[in-house]
Protein backbone atom coordinates (compact mmCIF):
# COMPACT_ATOMS: atom_id res chain seq x y z
CA UNK A 1 0.00 0.00 0.00
CA UNK A 2 1.53 3.87 -1.10
CA UNK A 3 1.52 6.32 1.19
CA UNK A 4 -1.40 8.03 -1.06
CA UNK A 5 -3.61 4.84 -0.37
CA UNK A 6 -3.54 4.58 3.35
CA UNK A 7 -6.31 5.81 6.00
CA UNK A 8 -4.50 8.49 7.86
CA UNK A 9 -2.83 10.65 4.68
CA UNK A 10 -5.05 13.50 4.71
CA UNK A 11 -3.43 13.52 8.70
CA UNK A 12 -0.43 13.12 7.33
CA UNK A 13 0.03 15.49 4.70
CA UNK A 14 -1.70 18.18 7.13
CA UNK A 15 1.10 17.34 9.32
CA UNK A 16 4.04 17.60 6.74
CA UNK A 17 2.07 21.07 5.40
CA UNK A 18 2.12 22.26 9.29
CA UNK A 19 5.85 21.02 9.31
CA UNK A 20 6.38 22.59 5.98
CA UNK A 21 4.87 25.82 6.38
CA UNK A 22 5.77 26.88 9.90
CA UNK A 23 3.76 29.35 10.77
CA UNK A 24 -0.22 28.88 11.64
CA UNK A 25 -1.21 31.59 9.10
CA UNK A 26 0.66 29.57 6.14
CA UNK A 27 -2.42 27.30 5.74
CA UNK A 28 -3.26 29.09 3.08
CA UNK A 29 -0.60 28.29 1.07
CA UNK A 30 -1.44 25.50 -1.85
CA UNK A 31 -0.43 22.31 -1.13
CA UNK A 32 -1.27 18.80 -2.35
CA UNK A 33 -1.96 19.08 -6.22
CA UNK A 34 -2.71 22.58 -5.90
CA UNK A 35 -5.41 22.59 -3.38
CA UNK A 36 -5.28 24.34 -0.40
CA UNK A 37 -4.71 22.04 2.61
CA UNK A 38 -8.15 23.24 4.89
CA UNK A 39 -10.39 22.44 1.22
CA UNK A 40 -8.25 19.14 0.56
CA UNK A 41 -8.57 17.79 3.75
CA UNK A 42 -12.65 18.93 4.31
CA UNK A 43 -13.11 17.28 0.66
CA UNK A 44 -11.14 13.88 1.54
CA UNK A 45 -13.51 14.10 5.54
CA UNK A 46 -10.40 14.20 7.82
CA UNK A 47 -12.17 15.82 10.50
CA UNK A 48 -8.78 15.50 12.64
CA UNK A 49 -6.64 17.42 10.08
CA UNK A 50 -9.93 20.09 9.41
CA UNK A 51 -10.03 20.68 13.53
CA UNK A 52 -6.31 20.40 13.56
CA UNK A 53 -6.19 23.26 10.70
CA UNK A 54 -8.64 25.23 12.21
CA UNK A 55 -6.85 25.11 15.53
CA UNK A 56 -3.76 26.75 14.06
CA UNK A 57 -6.48 29.67 12.67
CA UNK A 58 -6.55 28.30 8.53
CA UNK A 59 -8.72 30.80 6.88
CA UNK A 60 -12.39 28.63 7.02
CA UNK A 61 -13.47 30.62 4.13
CA UNK A 62 -10.57 30.76 1.95
CA UNK A 63 -11.13 30.16 -1.55
CA UNK A 64 -9.65 27.11 -3.22
CA UNK A 65 -9.94 28.25 -6.55
CA UNK A 66 -13.16 29.07 -8.72
CA UNK A 67 -14.57 29.78 -5.37
CA UNK A 68 -14.38 26.39 -3.67
CA UNK A 69 -14.47 26.99 -0.07
CA UNK A 70 -13.92 24.23 3.14
CA UNK A 71 -17.33 24.41 3.80
CA UNK A 72 -18.29 23.26 -0.55
CA UNK A 73 -15.57 20.76 -0.53
CA UNK A 74 -16.55 19.13 2.95
CA UNK A 75 -20.34 19.14 1.87
CA UNK A 76 -19.17 16.79 -1.40
CA UNK A 77 -18.27 13.95 1.20
CA UNK A 78 -21.81 14.43 2.75
CA UNK A 79 -20.37 13.79 6.26
CA UNK A 80 -22.24 16.30 8.70
CA UNK A 81 -19.49 16.52 11.66
CA UNK A 82 -17.36 18.15 9.20
CA UNK A 83 -19.81 20.53 7.97
CA UNK A 84 -20.68 21.72 11.50
CA UNK A 85 -17.35 22.18 12.43
CA UNK A 86 -16.51 24.16 10.02
CA UNK A 87 -19.77 25.82 10.34
CA UNK A 88 -18.89 26.37 13.87
CA UNK A 89 -15.29 27.74 12.66
CA UNK A 90 -17.63 30.48 11.06
CA UNK A 91 -17.60 29.04 7.68
CA UNK A 92 -19.83 31.40 5.55
CA UNK A 93 -22.75 28.86 4.33
CA UNK A 94 -23.52 31.07 1.24
CA UNK A 95 -20.22 31.31 0.17
CA UNK A 96 -20.86 30.01 -3.85
CA UNK A 97 -18.56 28.97 -6.62
CA UNK A 98 -17.42 30.65 -9.15
CA UNK A 99 -20.49 29.18 -10.91
CA UNK A 100 -22.86 29.56 -8.11
CA UNK A 101 -22.45 26.57 -6.10
CA UNK A 102 -22.70 26.55 -2.57
CA UNK A 103 -22.07 23.62 0.29
CA UNK A 104 -25.28 22.72 0.03
CA UNK A 105 -25.87 22.21 -3.45
CA UNK A 106 -22.30 20.39 -3.59
CA UNK A 107 -23.02 17.71 -1.27
CA UNK A 108 -23.73 15.36 -4.48
CA UNK A 109 -22.33 17.47 -7.55
CA UNK A 110 -18.87 18.97 -8.26
CA UNK A 111 -17.68 22.09 -7.58
CA UNK A 112 -17.92 24.62 -9.80
CA UNK A 113 -21.34 23.72 -11.19
CA UNK A 114 -23.43 26.77 -9.60
CA UNK A 115 -24.60 24.34 -6.68
CA UNK A 116 -24.72 25.56 -2.71
CA UNK A 117 -23.67 23.60 0.03
CA UNK A 118 -27.49 23.24 0.47
CA UNK A 119 -28.51 22.16 -2.88
CA UNK A 120 -25.76 18.88 -3.57
CA UNK A 121 -27.12 17.95 0.19
CA UNK A 122 -30.90 18.17 -0.94
CA UNK A 123 -30.01 16.22 -4.08
CA UNK A 124 -28.55 13.49 -2.01
CA UNK A 125 -31.27 13.12 0.69
CA UNK A 126 -28.24 14.05 3.92
CA UNK A 127 -31.11 15.30 5.69
CA UNK A 128 -28.45 15.69 8.69
CA UNK A 129 -26.49 18.27 6.47
CA UNK A 130 -29.44 20.32 5.25
CA UNK A 131 -30.67 20.62 8.82
CA UNK A 132 -27.37 21.91 9.68
CA UNK A 133 -27.30 24.39 6.73
CA UNK A 134 -30.78 25.38 7.46
CA UNK A 135 -30.02 26.01 11.20
CA UNK A 136 -27.35 28.22 9.85
CA UNK A 137 -29.32 30.46 7.59
CA UNK A 138 -28.06 28.75 4.30
CA UNK A 139 -30.63 30.32 1.41
CA UNK A 140 -33.49 27.74 1.21
CA UNK A 141 -33.75 29.72 -1.77
CA UNK A 142 -30.16 29.88 -3.82
CA UNK A 143 -31.05 29.04 -7.09
CA UNK A 144 -27.82 27.76 -9.72
CA UNK A 145 -27.55 29.97 -12.71
CA UNK A 146 -29.69 26.91 -14.53
CA UNK A 147 -32.35 28.24 -11.75
CA UNK A 148 -32.17 24.63 -9.94
CA UNK A 149 -32.77 25.48 -5.69
CA UNK A 150 -32.72 22.48 -2.79
CA UNK A 151 -36.23 22.01 -3.07
CA UNK A 152 -36.43 21.44 -6.75
CA UNK A 153 -33.15 18.54 -6.59
CA UNK A 154 -34.90 17.01 -3.51
CA UNK A 155 -38.11 17.19 -5.28
CA UNK A 156 -36.42 16.07 -8.45
CA UNK A 157 -34.25 13.46 -7.00
CA UNK A 158 -37.91 12.00 -5.05
CA UNK A 159 -36.75 12.99 -1.14
CA UNK A 160 -39.90 14.15 0.19
CA UNK A 161 -38.92 14.39 3.42
CA UNK A 162 -35.94 16.79 2.89
CA UNK A 163 -38.50 18.79 0.27
CA UNK A 164 -40.88 19.42 3.38
CA UNK A 165 -37.76 19.97 5.64
CA UNK A 166 -37.00 22.71 2.72
CA UNK A 167 -40.74 24.23 2.78
CA UNK A 168 -40.77 24.25 6.32
CA UNK A 169 -37.81 26.67 6.26
CA UNK A 170 -39.18 28.67 3.94
CA UNK A 171 -38.18 27.21 0.63
CA UNK A 172 -40.29 27.87 -2.59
Amino acid sequence: MSLREGPRTGVFIALLMTLALGSAGAWGHKGHKGEHPLAFAAARGDLAAVKSMLASKADVNEDAGNGLTPLIAASLNGKVEMVEALLDAGANVNARTRDGDTALANINARANNGDTALIVASRKEDRQTVQALVEEKADVNARRADGATALSEASEFGHPATAELLKKAGAR
